[in-house]
């Protein structure tokens, strides 16, 4: 068992500098995007038992979500109230759960939901078509 890490282009040097000290006493893999190859990150959704993403990117929470593993969110200072919204709505239907730092030993694993974005989607757009042929006004 161990951890396996990937940095992004907005990751920084200061950031990996810290993650490599954060990592050192631990079994691990860094792919810090100074080396050679694409970044390792879909292979690693692919072989983790749990996931755990930063916050600050709605793309990787909902592509660390498709792996259909337990995804923790690490809150990072700053955000958005978008993000905020996004982060609560993705709590409230149990896709993912805060990570605390210290607990890293206290991982649970959990039976996701099924997120059918297409069938929301989908009911959405046959709701409001529907209303549009009764004449009824349509809102957003």
């Amino acid at each position: 068992a161990g951890f396996a890490v990937t940095a992004s282009r907005r990751t920084g040097d200061e950031n990996i500098a810290a993650l490599r000290r954060g990592l050192a006493a631990v079994p691990h893999q860094l792919w810090d995007g100074q080396g050679e190859g694409e970044n390792p990150y879909f292979g690693y959704l692919g072989l983790a038992d749990a996931i755990i993403v930063t916050g600050d990117s709605v793309n990787m929470v909902t592509e660390a979500c498709a792996a259909a593993k337990p995804v923790y969110v690490y809150d990072l200072p700053g955000g958005s109230a978008k993000f905020d919204r996004f982060h609560a709505a993705m709590l409230a239907c149990q896709a993912v759960r805060k990570f605390v730092p210290g607990k890293v030993r206290q991982l649970e694993s959990w039976t996701l939901p099924d997120i059918d974005d297409t069938g929301m989607v989908a009911a959405a757009v046959q709701r409001l078509l529907a209303a549009r042929g009764k004449g009824q006004a349509i809102d957003g």
